[in-house]
């Protein structure tokens, strides 16, 4: 990959540097007041941050951001970031491409960037197969989410997240998208009834979505074990 591609945007401000490099996990040191110029209020939860290494980009999330305690007081302010994958060239194509996974790790002391638009197109941009428009990027509202559908549906998946985080409403509107997508499909396999009516009925019909008819919906039987839910959604 050539030197451009992993070199800094243009105009791009350091926010930290890599401290700590653990599996897919990374501690960063957030650039201080003492320093000039603090960005530890500039972080949050959730950002897309981006660290060229000397052959690739890696891109993560901001897991957890806090500061260090110290004896006098408030020490450094660090990011926990988990690793997503990376921009790399591949099949001999000139044009970088992102993939899942990382196989060039940040050094130590590796600037960290918050990702670019053009990143979150290479990284968001929709793909070559076959896929489903079901939102847009927290970070770049005007952008295009897409979900691989035919890999979503075709293999175990799993939407995770703490109580509250919104797991069933984004299920409700993976199965709306999909069923408007693929109207030939009468039937989905759902533990709960949660779908048909309450919070995710009136999270639908918010969002202008119309509610998930019964009749698409069936409870599998393979889903409860002496009267119990085996799965939890």
């Amino acid at each position: 990959m050539d030197k451009e591609t992993t070199a800094p945007p243009h105009a791009a401000h350091r926010l930290g540097a890599v401290i700590e490099v653990s599996g897919l996990r990374l501690s960063c040191e957030l650039v201080g007041e003492q320093d000039g110029g603090g960005t530890f209020n500039q972080v949050q939860i959730g950002d897309v941050i981006r660290i060229p290494t000397p052959t690739t980009v890696a891109f993560g999330f901001v897991d957890h951001i806090g500061f260090e305690s110290a004896p006098s007081g408030r020490g450094p302010a660090r990011a926990e970031i988990d690793l997503l994958g990376e921009l790399k060239s591949a099949g001999g194509k000139k044009e970088p491409v992102f993939v899942r996974g990382v196989t060039v790790y940040p050094v130590l002391g590796a600037a960290m960037y918050r990702a670019t638009e053009d990143d979150m197109v290479r990284i968001y941009g929709r793909p070559g197969a076959a896929t489903l428009a079901i939102g847009s990027l927290h970070q770049f509202p005007d952008k295009t989410a897409y979900l691989k559908s035919e890999v979503f549906f075709s293999k175990n998946s799993a939407i995770v997240g703490t109580t509250g985080a919104g797991k069933s409403c984004a299920l409700a509107l993976i199965l709306r998208t999909a069923l408007k997508a693929h109207p030939q499909v009468k039937a989905v396999f759902a533990p709960y009834d949660e779908l048909t009516k309450g919070t995710v009925s009136l999270a639908l019909a918010h969002r202008g979505l119309p509610r998930i008819p019964r009749g698409e919906i069936r409870l599998d039987p393979f889903q409860f074990t002496h009267g119990a839910h085996a799965l939890d959604p």
